[in-house]
């Protein structure tokens, strides 16, 4: 089931709540466990979600370009947290895209990963010794990254509370363009009585960002970890003959372009706001955090859970490329091998290498920007500390408050 028990109950019950707020536009099935389409007032709750995500994000990006180019000059700290907050915005109102343009297609791939963690572990009496190692180690490897980003997107939730509500010393809340509050009142004119719904409003906001991005880093994970298993269950040669290895090979392909056309919005843009979003919490880190701990924490925090999202399906892909092209590598010494070997079973091998020719190499795609390679991590981790290090010199006179 390539998920322990612990790991499979918190995915599960994270899903079915995800469900019953109606961020998604589906029913959980708790016999089934699987997933099934909303209908009426749930369906019309997600679209209200989705309405007030669409709103919001040209809104909050709107207002933050006004305040950048007033005259009036806003605090590092409102900079950060109004560029910070309309990136989010922008990547929740881009997850609700995607799941109005491929609802039907994100069912199919969820139910597909959902029904291959009900399967049964291989044991030692049915599967060799080395598919039984290969499992036991990608279920380890899974079900400690499933439990780290739940644990962490559950650590975050309370963390980012913190950062909606205001103190007579620091209102933050109240005075960053990209928040509601600041449309209504002065930022030395309120009380908390008064910005109740606004805190409400902000959490809301921030929640959703913070769940919908959960969801496909969950279903992105399961399914990059299932492929990577598949792949070298194949290299270690359990299936009998290279025929069988070749017809398997492109089934996992076809769940690998299900994946990639599924989910293409998210994996097209995820790298790239969620990396800028990383540096602009690194630089808040390093610049805020001795200001203000209290609200200032959310920077750290939310920091390693956008290097978490980003870099373990980065990492997982690299490996998903790695495995096929070690597979494809080996096919093709052995169905040449054997062509050699067997001079009277041409055609056999003739059928075999056009078969083989026509398995693409399996890669995790960025919609048409680029492939998901072992070296994507790297470039991805140094161009993160550059746009850091380069904020800290352009901003360094600033002030802070």
């Amino acid at each position: 089931m390539l998920l322990r028990s612990l790991s499979k109950s918190l995915f599960h019950r994270f899903i079915s709540k995800l469900c019953l707020a109606k961020l998604i536009p589906y029913e959980w099935d708790p016999k089934g466990r699987k997933l099934k389409p909303a209908k009426g007032f749930g369906l019309f709750i997600f679209r209200l979600h989705s309405c007030f995500a669409y709103i919001v994000s040209p809104i909050t990006i709107y207002r933050v370009t006004c305040a950048y180019m007033s005259t009036t000059k806003y605090p590092i700290t409102m900079k950060v947290f109004g560029v910070f907050g309309s990136a989010c915005n922008l990547m929740t109102a881009l997850g609700f895209v995607q799941l109005e343009m491929r609802k039907s297609e994100i069912m199919g791939l969820c139910n597909r990963l959902l029904f291959n963690l009900e399967k049964e572990a291989p044991t030692s009496k049915t599967e060799s010794s080395e598919t039984v190692s290969n499992y036991l180690k990608h279920t380890r490897s899974m079900s400690k990254q499933m439990f780290i980003g739940l644990l962490v997107l559950a650590i975050n939730l309370p963390v980012h509370l913190l950062l909606t509500i205001p103190t007579s010393d620091n209102l933050v809340a109240l005075c960053a363009p990209h928040f509601l509050g600041s449309m209504f009142y002065q930022c030395r004119d309120y009380s908390v009585i008064q910005l109740l719904p606004f805190i409400f409003w902000e959490f809301y906001t921030i929640s959703k960002f913070l769940l919908m991005n959960c969801f496909y880093w969950c279903f992105l994970i399961v399914g990059l970890g299932l492929i990577n298993f598949q792949l070298q269950d194949l290299q270690n040669g359990n299936l009998k003959t290279n025929a069988v290895r070749l017809v398997a090979y492109r089934g996992i392909r076809l769940l690998t372009q299900i994946l990639n056309d599924s989910l293409w919005i998210f994996l097209s843009f995820f790298t790239h706001i969620l990396l800028f979003v990383l540096s602009i919490l690194l630089f808040g880190t390093v610049r805020l955090i001795r200001i203000d701990p209290r609200q200032s924490l959310m920077f750290p925090m939310c920091g390693l859970r956008c290097g978490y999202e980003v870099f373990s399906p980065i990492n997982y892909a690299g490996r998903v490329d790695a495995s096929s092209g070690n597979l494809l590598s080996e096919l093709k010494d052995m169905v040449t091998g054997m062509g050699l070997e067997k001079r009277g079973g041409w055609k056999e091998h003739k059928v075999l290498d056009r078969m083989r020719k026509s398995c693409m190499k399996i890669r995790c795609t960025a919609g048409n920007f680029f492939m998901f390679e072992n070296f994507v991590a790297i470039s991805s981790l140094h161009g993160v500390v550059q746009t850091t290090f380069d904020l800290l010199v352009t901003f360094k006179d600033e002030q802070v408050q």
